[in-house]
């Protein structure tokens, strides 16, 4: 049998479940094609980032609900009309760059590192081409739940001031479902039959490959460990959501893992990569074992990734977007933040504001353009799993807050958001059933 260098049995697992995937990042824009354009160009001005996502949300707000829209430069004082913009939210807590310069060379107390940015001196604002206006919000819960990069629609009045009060907050049209994949095949028992026992997908984030735990784990995986075989079978692929590191042990790990079960390796913001989202993939120089073509099946994604699995549309993040949201509104919960950017139909909208991302000039690839089955983000504080309904784009003619609420079963998607723990910390990986989308957490430290 062939052994690894620690003299483990590698790939003991035989007939391991197999389920039909497709890597969709190229699709999306995450990752550029080859050539030129693989480089993004940094010298292209930011505004540029806001003016495409404000003309294809807008887009979507208009086949969705045609309402007579005006530009902020032509609502009518007094009489209460609908415009669409970005939001933006002045935060004097938010950490300034400026500020910072400004102490280099006057000397004065450095700014205190926050764990949250948000106070009730906010104030928010929305622009598009024309202009900028102060929003009069009716609730101190609108302004905290808002960030900025947000394109929403807003229907209010002028007051004199020349604020808008606002009577109503528009979140863009929920995307449409993807198109149905081309027939899965699915999986076939001994005697032929269509196989119905469960078929899982194993997310996990913030490995130490050092680790006793994370070593635990890969041989639990492979079946080296020898136990629960039956359901170490049907795991068919092993979703890594970020902070792994370059190192040889992570290259190892990554080699051992993806020689036995297929590998979806997400970059996150402590592996050696571009921190600009979207993240390019780990380069193939840095797993030099791992990331060898015909000996392992191991996917290196963008952060984002998204795939098809099964017949299920995946989109998930390392999660940096979801802990910038946290930081900079009055969101507490990975499901919460996963939630609310389905609702602004956008990945990571504080970017570029408040996270990097690369400039871009023609599309703003960060949209969510298909509406995912999973939605998932990793190296989260704890585990959590919650399936929300959200109305397709026919089911309403405007989408405010209540009618996204109110809208039919019969005309609702459902999203299953996952919140994957680091495993470094809690010793957690997740396991999904992609037949039934129900979720179980696998702890290493109870295994017998």
């Amino acid at each position: 049998m062939a052994t690894d260098e620690n003299g483990r049995v590698a790939g003991t697992v035989t007939q391991r479940a197999h389920a039909a995937y497709t890597n969709d990042d190229a699709e999306c824009g995450f990752v550029e094609a080859e050539g030129d354009g693989a480089v993004p160009n940094f010298f292209q001005q930011y505004s540029q980032t806001y003016f495409c996502r404000l003309a294809e949300v807008r887009r979507f707000f208009q086949q969705a609900a045609p309402d007579a829209y005006v530009s902020l430069s032509e609502v009518p004082t007094g009489t209460a009309s609908t415009v669409i913009g970005v939001i933006y939210k002045q935060m004097p807590l938010k950490p300034s760059v400026l500020r910072e310069y400004a102490g280099d060379v006057m000397l004065p107390v450095p700014e205190v590192k926050r764990a949250n940015y948000v106070s009730d001196e906010d104030r928010v604002f929305i622009e598009d081409e024309t202009g900028r206006t102060e929003l009069c919000l009716a609730s101190a819960g609108d302004k905290d739940g808002l960030v900025s990069g947000v394109v929403m629609a807003v229907r209010g009045t002028q007051m004199e001031d020349g604020r808008l009060r606002v009577e109503e907050l528009r979140y863009p049209p929920t995307a449409p479902l993807p198109p149905p994949p081309p027939s899965t095949t699915l999986p076939k028992s001994a005697d032929g039959s269509v196989d119905t026992e469960p078929l899982y997908a194993c997310f996990l984030s913030d490995i130490d490959p050092t680790a006793a735990r994370a070593q635990l784990l890969l041989d639990y995986l492979t079946g080296n460990l020898g136990i629960d075989l039956p359901r170490v079978r049907r795991i068919a692929r092993v979703v890594i959501a970020g902070n792994i590191g370059d190192s040889d042990a992570a290259d190892a790990f990554l080699a051992n893992l993806a020689a036995s079960v297929p590998v979806d390796l997400l970059p996150g913001d402590r592996d050696p990569v571009r921190s600009a989202w979207p993240q390019r993939p780990f380069h193939r120089i840095l797993l030099p074992r791992a990331a060898t073509p015909g000996k392992t099946a191991l996917t290196r994604c963008s952060n984002p990734h998204t795939f098809t699995l099964h017949g299920r549309r995946f989109l998930g993040t390392s999660g940096q977007n979801v802990d910038n949201l946290m930081r900079f509104s009055r969101v507490t919960s990975t499901t919460e933040a996963l939630h609310r950017l389905l609702r602004y139909r956008h990945v990571a909208p504080t970017a570029p504001d408040t996270l990097v991302c690369q400039p871009v000039w023609r599309r703003d690839p960060l949209l969510i353009r298909h509406l995912p089955q999973v939605f998932f983000s990793g190296n989260a504080d704890a585990f959590a799993a919650q399936t929300v309904s959200l109305p397709l784009p026919s089911a309403i003619s405007s989408t405010d807050a209540a009618a996204m609420d109110t809208a039919a079963p019969a005309e609702c998607a459902s999203v299953l958001l996952l919140s994957v723990p680091r495993y470094a910390a809690s010793g957690a990986a997740v396991l999904l059933d992609l037949q039934t989308l129900q979720v179980q957490l696998l702890r290493v430290d109870d295994l017998p």
